[in-house]
C-alpha cells in the first residue's frame, strides 16, 4: 500500500506542473495576441489622424459639395503663376549678373 501511495503522490505532482505550464503558455499567448491587437488599433488611429497633403497643403477629408475638377484647375493655375514668377526671377538674376559683369 505504501508503494501505491507514493505512485499517487508522484503522478499528481507530475500532472500538476504540466497542466499549469499549459495554462501559463495559453495565458501568455493570449496576452501576446491582445498586445498585437492593441498595437494594430493604435497604429490605425495614428494613420487616420494624418491629413493627406499635396505640396504641403493639407486636404480636407470630406469634400462635401466641392467639385474636385475645380480644385484641380485652381491648383494648375497656381502652378502656372509660380512657374511664371520663377521665370521672372531667373531673368532678373541673369540681367543683374550681366550688369555686374559690365561694371566690373
Amino acid at each position: 500500500m505504501a508503494a501505491a501511495g507514493k505512485t499517487t503522490s508522484r503522478s499528481s505532482a507530475t500532472s500538476g506542473p504540466s497542466s499549469n505550464g499549459g495554462a501559463t503558455i495559453a495565458k501568455d499567448a493570449l496576452r501576446v495576441v491582445a498586445g498585437a491587437v492593441a498595437l494594430g488599433y493604435a497604429g490605425r488611429e495614428i494613420l487616420k489622424a494624418r491629413k493627406p497633403r499635396v505640396m504641403g497643403v493639407p486636404l480636407p477629408r470630406k469634400l462635401g459639395h466641392v467639385d474636385v475638377r475645380d480644385i484641380a484647375k485652381q491648383v494648375s493655375k497656381i502652378a502656372a503663376q509660380v512657374e511664371r514668377a520663377s521665370e521672372d526671377v531667373r531673368m532678373a538674376s541673369s540681367q543683374t549678373k550681366r550688369v555686374a559683369k559690365k561694371l566690373s
